[in-house]
């Protein structure tokens, strides 16, 4: 089984990240291909530690906008830097067949 989780960093000391770490761990064990995809650029440490099976992919495109338009255009540039991350990912594993 291949899966992905999705969160904006694992440098923060909180629920979210500790969740999310405690599932990715529990898949890897479970012998699952699992990719961990942070928005961050990776350079900080992670909160949590991550079993060696789980491939971190931190896509950088984390950033703080200085207005609504900002904004916008930030959120529209991570969400095609996502489409591109499953779309090059997802030919990299196999399908999963129920």
């Amino acid at each position: 089984m291949n899966i992905t989780l999705v969160i904006n960093s694992l440098s923060a000391v909180g629920g979210a990240e500790r969740v999310l770490s405690i599932m990715a761990n529990y898949w890897a064990e479970k012998g699952w291909n699992v990719t961990v995809a942070t928005f961050d650029d990776g350079s900080k440490p992670l909160a949590y530690s991550l079993n060696g099976k789980v491939k971190h992919e931190p896509l950088g495109v984390a950033k703080d906008s200085s207005s609504v338009v900002e904004g916008i255009l930030a959120n529209k540039h991570r969400v095609n830097t996502l489409k591109k991350f499953f779309r090059v990912h997802s030919k990299l594993t196999l399908p999963y067949n129920a």
